[in-house]
């Protein structure tokens, strides 16, 4: 057994390589990977640890106000999610998010191990100088830059923007350590702690250089505020009678307050003349910063997206509309205001909770982090280090301002629960929190061995069957697709294509993992082009049958109320008409369905214009057309359009002509051509 706590600890630390981790071979390379990973470790270091407490009652969890309320707020969450609209949503989410309870539950796991199993101040020096190390590879990963905007292995920069003010704190902390160690001239700890130094320093000039790279608006006003209220603050806090900060250092810090508000203050105010657009211009995130409106279309949206979380809040204030579930509530309320047509989060982490959870969700989330400030608080009045406390207490304050604009990712989760772990590791280093009972060693009888077997198994089963089997339906589902994009371009492996494309999927389909709703949508999205294929026409309609099956069981089992999906669903039965005309009235129903859900959004009218006109029913689609017309706010030429090719397909000439025309003056190429094909209009 003397070698099972550094086998837990190791493992504990590998965890700060996660953010690396990209898989070009699963859907969402850049967020399924990383948890599938996460998980599998999680739960091996669980089985070795709970081996381990049984044994050692030094590594139980210590009870304190911390991990009483993040047990209540998971509690919230599990309830709440059997009380909203889609419990399975709740637990498992998607591959694009992976956020739901199931996966959560691992990072709770991952905070009870970690706050109770490091025991000395060098065990979190170790961690954290790793993922100091490791944050600037992270911003490096394939030199990702999403629209002139740093992202990394991250695949977002609003998220690596977060994820670098985490290391910033890292830093700061091993460079307070080290500098503390080598000040007191202890010559056998030198060169550890020059090395942390020097990782420090790393840490320090290269986080703040990906904050400013991401060009994350929200994260860098959260960290323009913590540093401005350090700025104000600390020149006046005293600390044992005197001051912290030496007078020079107040003087200076004095002047930086004045300096920094000048210059701020005046590229917003000058932000419109020609010299100053000349200096900004060139830098991606200051024209970014210069220009924030709420009248821009990014700010107006999430405004907007607020306003629909606080209806949906409204309409389910205590029970929620369970976690992960804000795209329901969305659906309902969506007008064409917005200039983006689909929103699973509220880009806000409080929003998201209070629609999800309700109210006591919220309160629940609250006092996490109010625990959290309790015990940096009673860590520091305990005898504890203030430039400690300073440095997280800091650090927290700025996470919970950027979730004003912000949500979470696999890689925040990773940051914030070590974070909060090593706040309650503090809070028991100087015996504070709310006390617990001595623990007594176990020794195993055969009852027990069979019990930690028995637990043992089931960890193994949950692994296999929400771990394993969904990242190889991910991976099959990929190779399927990929299969299908050789059918269309290789005439000589065309028919392979196919059917290797149709095996695959359906063997990934076939596992029935969380993940087919995510499968589905790509093929509605990649399966285009079948004229291309070159194979028998038999063979393309018994794909396509096929894949409507595939699709149509799958939105009917995990999605049927989820709008994105039955959207999906009829674009690819309408794209597919002319090789399987008997999807129509199917179609139909299903966007009658559809309707309810969401009764503001005209591509659902559309849709359903197009199925009622394939079949015949000319009046009803003009009437589908004339209501996504009204609807229409950004996409009105394509509607106008749209409605003219009904009135035409109706003999209605003057009507059709009438749109098609209109259309065509908002200079919308289709109608144009149209118009120039069809002269006797």
């Amino acid at each position: 057994m003397f070698f099972l706590p550094q086998i837990i600890k190791y493992l504990l630390i590998a965890t700060m390589f996660i953010p690396l981790i990209v898989g070009g071979d699963f859907n969402f390379p850049y967020i399924a990977p990383k948890i599938f990973v996460f998980e599998i470790i999680v739960e091996i270091i669980f089985l070795l640890w709970l081996w381990l407490i049984l044994k050692k009652p030094e590594y139980r969890p210590k009870k304190n106000i911390l991990t009483i309320s993040l047990s209540l707020f998971f509690a919230i969450l599990i309830i709440t999610a059997f009380t909203g609209v889609n419990p399975n949503r709740s637990f498992f989410m998607d591959y694009e998010r992976m956020d739901g309870i199931f996966h959560l539950l691992h990072f709770y796991v991952f905070f009870l191990v970690l706050s109770s199993f490091f025991r000395k101040r060098s065990d979190w020096e170790e961690l954290f100088a790793l993922s100091v190390l490791v944050s600037p590879i992270v911003a490096l990963t394939f030199q990702r830059i999403y629209n002139g905007r740093l992202s990394g292995s991250l695949g977002n920069p609003d998220f690596i923007a977060c994820y670098a003010i985490f290391n910033l704190a890292f830093a700061l902390f091993l460079i307070y350590s080290a500098w503390q160690k080598i000040s007191q001239k202890r010559k056998n700890l030198i060169w550890p702690e020059i090395i942390y130094l020097s990782i420090g320093g790393i840490g320090l000039l290269s986080t703040p250089l990906m904050l400013w790279m991401s060009g994350t608006r929200g994260a860098i006003l959260a960290f323009a505020i913590v540093i401005g209220l350090n700025i104000l603050i600390l020149p006046w806090i005293r600390y044992q009678r005197k001051y912290i900060l030496s007078p020079k250092w107040r003087k200076g810090l004095i002047v930086l307050i004045f300096t920094g508000l000048l210059i701020v203050g005046g590229l917003y105010l000058a932000r419109n003349n020609s010299k100053i657009n000349n200096l900004v211009s060139r830098s991606h995130t200051l024209k970014r910063l210069t220009h924030i409106s709420v009248h821009s279309g990014t700010v107006r949206n999430r405004l907007l997206v607020w306003q629909y979380g606080w209806e949906g809040f409204k309409e389910r204030p205590i029970r929620g509309w369970g976690w992960d579930n804000f795209l329901v509530s969305f659906n309902k309320h969506y007008t064409t205001k917005l200039s983006e047509p689909w929103f699973d989060k509220a880009h806000n982490e409080y929003l998201d909770v209070l629609v999800a959870s309700g109210i006591f969700g919220l309160l629940s989330y609250l006092f996490v982090f109010f625990s959290s400030f309790y015990l940096l608080q009673r860590y520091f009045r305990g005898g504890g280090d203030f430039w400690i406390f300073w440095i997280f207490t800091s650090l927290i304050i700025f996470y919970l301002l950027q979730n004003i604009s912000l949500f979470d990712t696999p890689a925040i989760y990773l940051m914030i629960f070590t974070v909060l772990g090593f706040i309650a590791w503090l809070s028991s280093s100087v015996q504070k929190g709310i006390s617990q009972k001595s623990s007594k060693e176990m020794s195993l009888n055969s009852l027990g061995w069979g019990m930690y077997g028995a637990i043992v198994l089931l960890i193994i089963i949950i692994s296999y069957q929400w771990v394993i089997k969904p990242a190889r339906a991910s991976y099959l589902a990929i190779k399927g697709l990929e299969y299908y994009q050789l059918a269309v371009h290789s005439k000589v492996n065309a028919r392979i294509g196919i059917s290797e494309s149709q095996r695959l999927i359906s063997q990934s389909l076939d596992l029935h993992t969380y993940g087919s709703p995510e499968v589905i949508k790509l093929l509605t999205e990649q399966i285009n082009e079948p004229d291309k294929i070159d194979i028998p026409l038999e063979q393309k309609q018994q794909y396509l049958s096929w894949a409507n099956q595939k699709i149509s069981q799958v939105v009917q089992e995990f999605s049927s109320d989820d709008v994105r999906y039955l959207i999906a669903l009829t674009n690819f039965q309408i794209s597919h008409y002319r090789y399987d005309r008997g999807t129509m009235a199917q179609a139909e129903k299903t966007l009658q369905g559809a309707v309810l859900m969401s009764p503001y959004r005209p591509t659902v009218w559309q849709n359903l214009g197009w199925t009622q006109l394939f079949q015949g029913k000319k009046s009803l689609a003009i009437q589908s057309f004339q209501q996504a017309v009204k609807l229409s706010y950004h996409h009105l030429p394509q509607a106008k359009y749209f409605l003219g090719l009904a009135y035409y397909s109706d003999h209605q000439d003057k009507m059709a002509k009438e749109n098609l025309q209109a259309a065509a003056d908002y200079g919308y190429k289709p109608a144009k051509d149209f118009l120039k094909k069809h002269p006797e209009l």
